[in-house]
């Protein structure tokens, strides 16, 4: 063969490979595209049953990792699948005292060994009936001695602050004003009844102590022409800090 059309020979065979090879690489490529973009079948869940498995899972969650007992998970199921005051149980989940295994009957139930045995919370007061949870062993608000407890650093520090005797100020606020009977004085026990409870400072269900250190938590109560602590805080050079 001539060397002169040796050489257009080569060059053709050359290209030709080169074509053949990324034809094939593209074909790969495409198979490759296909398979990562099947999805697979989608499963349509009724809107009446979501609630009912987000509560199971709240109780599978709970028994199993946390620990938390049979009386506790009869609340969750409760407050959950019925939609009962469902983000208290939401706003526990997300706390300390679930991670902990805390579970509702340690805070809600009389601490009076009689009232509070198992038996009596397992047949009588937290049962699934919706009504024995009106019980009044069965407490909808916890005390600062019930949270005394367990924390009791932090409640020896309270009895010792001026917030321990709020209430007390108020019954002898009454006793020198003589107020009529059967009036309240509504906004002085928005505040003053923080002696019982402390959820004044941070948010029940989550007890949050960062959220008991910020200015928003003070501001619930001091504020106003009585108390401007909250209004002199703003107008200083401590909210740029």
């Amino acid at each position: 063969m001539p060397h002169s059309l040796q050489y257009p020979i080569n060059k053709s065979l050359k290209y030709l490979t080169i074509v053949m090879l990324l034809a094939e690489f593209c074909c790969l490529a495409s198979c490759a595209t296909h398979k990562k973009t099947t999805t697979p079948q989608t499963v349509i869940i009724p809107p009446e049953e979501i609630p009912i498995i987000k509560a199971a899972e709240a109780v599978t969650v709970a028994k199993e990792e946390k620990g938390i007992t049979d009386e506790s998970l009869k609340c969750i199921t409760c407050h959950e699948e019925r939609r009962v005051t469902h983000g208290w149980v939401a706003d526990w989940q997300g706390s300390k005292h679930a991670r902990k295994g805390v579970g509702c009957e340690a805070c809600h139930v009389s601490s009076n060994a009689e009232l509070a045995t198992k038996e009596a919370i397992e047949l009588e007061y937290l049962s699934t009936d919706g009504n024995s949870c009106d019980d009044k062993r069965v407490h909808r608000k916890v005390t600062a001695s019930n949270c005394g407890k367990c924390h009791r650093k932090e409640y020896q520090e309270f009895m010792k602050s001026r917030h321990s005797i709020g209430w007390q100020r108020v019954l002898e606020c009454r006793k020198l004003m003589e107020i009529p009977k059967g009036t309240r004085s509504e906004k002085c026990e928005q505040c003053h009844n923080i002696q019982f409870k402390c959820d004044s400072c941070h948010t029940r269900h989550t007890f949050n102590t960062l959220e008991a250190k910020t200015p928003e938590a003070c501001r619930t109560c001091h504020m106003g022409s009585d108390h401007p602590h909250h209004d002199v805080y703003i107008s200083s050079k401590h909210p740029a800090y």
